[in-house]
């Protein structure tokens, strides 16, 4: 359609198909072929970054406001940008600024004084990093231990834990020289400690960001957000490209996850499949919410 009908965009839906179009190629990162703009939103801005007033006595435009009663003027030819990055295999969601791992708690050794901790051995540990959003201000992107130590929370989640045991607290350091890192305390019959979970707080730490090796998830959200700044240095000059005489672009959103709980009481058919059942009704829940967006060649059409 570009070859045959070339002209520029003029609604506001042809800014957005334009930037639906958008997409990064990743060829030497493994699971993440292209990724880029998976829906996308334009709307007139509501500011400007230089205040400027219309000064009806002299009939001129003023930076400095004639007086009280006269208002910023607005031009209406600035436009606010609203994008809904894609997703990839590895990189998750670019739209959240989480990643989550599971693993398997081995290696406590049966000597003082994680003696009578052994049994937390193949204990499974899933946890969920929150990161700043890629759009913080004041983070140093190409520094991984500036994004370590701005890591806003982690959650943790236990299964196979021997009953003896139970986390009391979790967190994460957000000053001193452990800032980022995260700390959890347990007890074991209620009230007695716990040596091996400094093991455990260990294993997680390294999970998320090894410092010598500069390895861990903190590397891999460094990359994730670094893709985000080329999708949008490409939309940005996508636009550039074919804006109208007259029309410019003031800012650059991206939409932020919500998680939502739906609670619902679903009657089946005695012969019905239960997985399948949860499978669909998952599917057109995530339907409804965020419909596909399907692409047609010409022929197609």
């Amino acid at each position: 359609a570009k070859e045959i009908m070339p002209n520029y965009p003029v609604t506001f839906n042809d800014y957005r198909k334009l930037l639906i179009d958008v997409e990064l190629s990743l060829p030497d990162l493994l699971l993440c072929e292209s990724v880029g703009v998976k829906n996308a939103w334009i709307e007139i801005a509501n500011d400007n970054e230089i205040p400027f007033y219309l000064d009806a006595l002299n009939n001129t435009l003023s930076y400095k406001q004639p007086d009280s009663s006269v208002n910023r003027t607005i031009p209406h030819c600035l436009y606010n940008i609203l994008l809904e990055f894609g997703s990839c295999e590895a990189l998750g969601d670019l739209n959240a600024n989480t990643l989550d791992k599971k693993i398997t708690v081995n290696g406590i050794p049966a000597t003082t004084p994680y003696t009578f901790n052994v049994d937390l051995n193949g204990t499974i540990v899933e946890f969920e990093v929150e990161f700043p959003r890629w759009d913080t201000p004041g983070i140093n992107w190409d520094n991984p231990a500036d994004i370590h130590k701005n890591i806003k929370k982690v959650d943790l989640k236990f299964s196979r834990l021997p009953e003896a045991y139970r986390v009391t607290a979790s967190g994460v350091f957000n000053s001193g020289p452990n800032q980022g890192d995260l700390w959890l305390t347990m007890d074991k019959n209620f009230g007695n400690p716990v040596p091996a979970e400094t093991l455990i707080e260990q294993h997680i730490n390294n999970v998320i960001f090894d410092a010598i090796a500069l390895t861990g998830m903190v590397m891999t959200y460094q990359l994730k957000v670094k893709t985000i700044f080329r999708i949008l240095e490409k939309v940005k000059a996508t636009l550039m490209e074919h804006r109208n005489l007259g029309e410019d672009f003031f800012s650059y959103n991206a939409i932020k996850i919500d998680q939502i709980a739906l609670c619902t009481e679903v009657e089946i058919s005695n012969n019905a499949d239960v997985e399948e059942v949860y499978a669909q009704i998952m599917y057109q829940v995530a339907q409804f919410l965020d419909p596909t967006i399907y692409f047609y060649s010409l022929s197609e059409m």
